[in-house]
C-alpha cells in the first residue's frame, strides 16, 4: 500500500504539472495497465499459496487475465485509454439502466408492504 500510494502520490503531481500536454492520460493509462498487472500477480500468487481458496481455479484464470490486460495496457497505452473509456462508458449505461429498474422495483416492494400494513391494520381494528 505504501508503493502504491507513494506512486500514486507522484503520478498525480505529474498529471497535473503536464494536465495540458496530454501527458495526464499517458500516465493515467500507464496507471491502470500497472495496477492491472499488480492485481492479477497478486490474485495468482494468493490462489497458488492457498490451496483452500474456493474458486481457486478462477482466481488463478483471472488473474492471469489481468497479467495480460496489463501488458496490452502498457503495450499501447493511449489506444487502451480509449477503449477503457468506451468500456466505462458502456458499463455505465448499464448500471443506470439497473438502478432505475430496481428504484422502481423498491418502490412497488414499499407500495405493497404499505398496502399489506393497511389491510393488517384495518382487519387489527375490526
Amino acid at each position: 500500500m505504501f508503493i502504491r500510494g507513494g506512486l500514486s502520490l507522484v503520478l498525480g503531481v505529474l498529471a497535473f504539472r503536464y494536465l495540458d500536454q496530454g501527458y495526464a492520460i499517458w500516465l493515467l493509462a500507464i496507471w491502470v495497465g500497472i495496477g492491472f498487472i499488480f492485481q492479477g500477480v497478486a490474485a495468482t500468487a494468493l490462489a497458488i499459496g492457498y490451496q483452500g481458496l474456493p474458486g481457486r481455479g478462477w482466481h488463478i484464470f483471472l488473474g492471469v487475465i489481468s497479467v495480460i490486460a496489463g501488458m496490452v495496457v502498457l503495450a499501447s497505452p493511449i489506444d487502451a485509454i480509449v477503449v477503457l473509456a468506451m468500456v466505462t462508458g458502456a458499463w455505465l449505461v448499464v448500471i443506470g439502466v439497473c438502478q432505475i429498474v430496481w428504484a422502481f422495483q423498491a418502490r412497488n416492494a414499499v407500495q405493497r408492504t404499505e398496502r399489506g400494513i393497511d389491510r393488517l391494520a384495518a382487519s387489527a381494528a375490526s
